[in-house]
Formats: C-alpha cells, sequence, structure tokens
C-alpha cells in the first residue's frame, strides 16, 4: 500500500501547481531532493496572489523512530520505520483570504517480530485574518460531511484534538477556526487509506474555492499589519509546539 499512498500524494502535488497557476497566477516551483534517510520533492510558491505556499512531499526511511512521531506507542520509538507524507500551507497576500495548512503521513514501523505496524497522521486547519462567519461555517460543515460518509464518531473526535493542539496555552489563543487532527490514527481495514488521501482532495477544493472568492477584495494598511502580526503567532506555534517540525528536525528532513 506504500506505493498507492505515495503515488497518490505526488499526484496531488501536481495538481497544486496546476492549480496555483491556472487559477492564481503563480507558479509553485518543484525541487527534488535526497538524503542518505530519504527524498522528496519541495515545492514553493512566492507569487502575487500567494505570498509564500508551500506543498511538499517527502518519504523517510531509518533505523530508529523518533519519540516525536507517536506520543501514544512510545515502545515503538527507536524501531526501523518508513514514513511518507505531503505538508501543505498557503500563506496569502491579501488578508481577506485565510492562512490555509494541511498534512497527511503514512508511518510504518517493523516489529521485532517482522511485521509492519502502520499508521497515520495529519489534518488540516484554517487561520482567517478578517473572518466571514459563512466561510469558517462552510469549512466546518464540508469537513464534517465528508468524515460522516466514512465513519460518524470521527470529525468531532479530531475536530476536538485540532482545537486542542493548535492553541498557545501561554497566550491563551487559539491559532485559528480549526479543522481536524488526528495522529496515531490505525484506521479501517477497508477504507483507511483512500479516506486520509481524500482529505488532501477535499482542502484543496475548499481552500482554492475561498481564494478564488476573496482573492480580489480591497483592503487597508491596516488589515495588512494585522495579518503580519498574527503571523507571528503562526510562527510562534511552530517552533514551540509543533510535532511536525520537532520530527523534522530530529530526523534531518529537509524544513
Amino acid at each position: 500500500m506504500e506505493v498507492y499512498f505515495g503515488q497518490a500524494i505526488k499526484n496531488q502535488q501536481l495538481y497544486a501547481q496546476k492549480k496555483i497557476l491556472e487559477m492564481l497566477g503563480d507558479r509553485l516551483i518543484l525541487d527534488s531532493w535526497e538524503s542518505s534517510i530519504g527524498q522528496g520533492i519541495t515545492g514553493v510558491c512566492e507569487g502575487s496572489i500567494l505570498e509564500k505556499g508551500v506543498v511538499s512531499t517527502s518519504t523517510i526511511e531509518a533505523d530508529a523512530l523518533p519519540i516525536a512521531a507517536t506520543q501514544i506507542r512510545p515502545f515503538l520509538a527507536g524501531l526501523p520505520f518508513h514514513v511518507e507524507g505531503i505538508s501543505i500551507v498557503m500563506h496569502p497576500n491579501n488578508p481577506w483570504v485565510p492562512t490555509a495548512h494541511a498534512n497527511i503521513r503514512k508511518f510504518s514501523v517493523k516489529l521485532g517480530s517482522g511485521e509492519n505496524f502502520k499508521w497515520y497522521g495529519g489534518g488540516f486547519d484554517l487561520t482567517p485574518y478578517k473572518p466571514i462567519k459563512e466561510i469558517c461555517q462552510m469549512w466546518h460543515r464540508n469537513t464534517k460531511e465528508y468524515l460522516d460518509s466514512f465513519d460518524d464518531r470521527l470529525y468531532f473526535d479530531w475536530k476536538k484534538q485540532c482545537d486542542e493542539y493548535f492553541y498557545l496555552d501561554h497566550r491563551n489563543e487559539a491559532r485559528g477556526i480549526g479543522g481536524i487532527f488526528f495522529d496515531d490514527y490505525i484506521g479501517h481495514e477497508i477504507y483507511d487509506e483512500k479516506m486520509i488521501i481524500g482529505l488532501i482532495d477535499l482542502f484543496f477544493d475548499m481552500f482554492f474555492n475561498i481564494t478564488s472568492t476573496l482573492m480580489d477584495r480591497s483592503y487597508t494598511d491596516d488589515d495588512k499589519k494585522f495579518q503580519e502580526w498574527r503571523r507571528g503567532r503562526y510562527a510562534e506555534f511552530n517552533l514551540l509546539k509543533d510535532r511536525g517540525t520537532q520530527f523534522g528536525l530530529k530526523t534531518q528532513g529537509r524544513i
């Protein structure tokens, strides 16, 4: 199944590149890399609509799983592992367009018995600078409808995890309006892979719809200053709390 998952996320990266060019007129530049523990394709956009956008895929394989990779199964730390995923963040130029973030990843650890133990992590969230009620409602409604089509227990559980995860405790402040977040998800033998990959398709549908609706709205200097101030909080969260950032640093991946 690793082949299917890996090819699917590469196809999603190419879709993003095409959509960013066709809809926004910006270019996502793809750069392949290799290291002693893996390989990947980093996609970076610095354009007029997307001030900074990243859509990157990676595959890492090494002898010792970092503890940051799994909080509820510490007994897996130190075992040989394989992980592949896609990571996305979109920082718009226009403050009317929210910052959006998404990622999915698939872990596989080789147990002492020789069997592979797999699980998934990921999610997506939205950070508006000028919130619009209807768009915020759409974000959550579409997400719930998608997950309910597989398992009606997932949305509220993953939404709660998102609200708790993307929160700066020392500031008593949420990063945005949330979305979903899941870690250490073993999944369902029938639909897990399809459902997880489909989350990125859903994310792109919602993000590009929101962007096309709002990207031409006028804004003030104060709007831009507020956006930049809130981005500082975004960076603060990534440096202080983000497990993906910690994992990338500990595996010497390209981050």
